[in-house]
């Protein structure tokens, strides 16, 4: 199974920013800012997810670059520090509570056109969608852990256009500090793919989705999830090879959204020969009709 890579931010007129070969990220000087992510070509569909610092908490130095690379902002009040990482298809957001005077609450400003909303998904991550109801971008399942690696409770709540980390740190006296607790910020939901082919039956398109794709699997809007995945697909490779079977692929693909059963599965496998059966015949089979 893939894993996201870092990549290395270079600093220009107050901002940190990267590129890979889909995305893009802006990472401010000041903790008063917004991450900005965007496509890096507008041919995939152009599109940015923006969301704050969670500097409401508190006043913070502006940005300095660790040895590692993050972006990290040194919290002047409330004990807590925030650092910034980017990789080549998503940013994580590090909020370290460093004792019992951090805050409990984190508050995540995002921008979202007129119409538009957040939702949580089923296993409790953050779906923003634009006034289509497509998928703009959104937060993978939270976490947060001690110093040991215990886990600490956490969850999101939605405020209007305000994502929320409550972090329960001070529910439990045995919470050994710095805890660590993450937003991780993703836009896209393919990785790459890649044509492979089998004698005796033709091509398939080993397609690798971002770990965010993965966690959204079986969630009650899984079926919308895999459209969006589909059509960020299609755009990304239409030009290198997709011209055989594309419905056929398409419910392969979003069978493979909605089936937890392919969960542990290094790619998701479209095979361009095998016929086009319909979506639900194609379910049945276990996507491989």
């Amino acid at each position: 199974m893939r894993e996201n890579r870092r990549i290395s931010l270079k600093r220009s007129a107050g901002w940190h920013s990267a590129s890979s070969q889909y995305i893009k990220v802006a990472i401010p000087d000041s903790a008063n800012g917004s991450i900005w992510l965007s496509r890096t070509n507008s041919a995939y569909g152009a599109k940015s997810f923006i969301v704050s610092l969670p500097s409401d908490a508190g006043n913070y130095d502006n940005a300095k670059v660790a040895a590692d690379g993050s972006i990290v902002y040194t919290h002047l009040q409330q004990d807590t520090d925030v650092a910034v990482q980017s990789f080549d298809d998503s940013t994580r957001i590090l909020t370290v509570l460093n004792g019992t005077d951090s805050p409990s609450e984190y508050n995540y400003h995002i921008s979202i056109p007129t119409g538009g909303k957040i939702i949580k998904d089923d296993n409790g991550g953050i779906l923003v969608l634009d006034n289509r109801g497509s998928l703009i971008g959104g937060f993978a399942t939270p976490w947060a852990v001690d110093r040991d690696g215990n886990p600490v409770p956490t969850h999101y709540e939605v405020r209007e256009n305000t994502v929320v980390q409550v972090v329960e740190h001070l529910a439990n006296s045995n919470t050994h500090y710095p805890v660590v607790a993450d937003p991780w910020l993703y836009l896209d939901l393919i990785s790459s793919a890649k044509w492979n082919y089998k004698q005796g039956y033709g091509w398939t398109l080993a397609v690798s989705p971002t770990l965010w794709a993965r966690s959204l699997m079986g969630v009650a809007i899984s079926y919308s999830v895999g459209v969006a995945g589909w059509n960020e697909l299609y755009s990304k490779y239409k030009n290198k090879g997709f011209k055989t079977n594309l419905v056929g692929m398409r419910d392969q693909y979003i069978c493979h959204q909605q089936a937890v059963v392919t969960m542990f599965k290094s790619t998701w496998n479209l095979d361009e020969w095998r016929p086009n059966v319909g979506y639900w015949e194609t379910v049945k089979a276990l996507c491989n009709p």
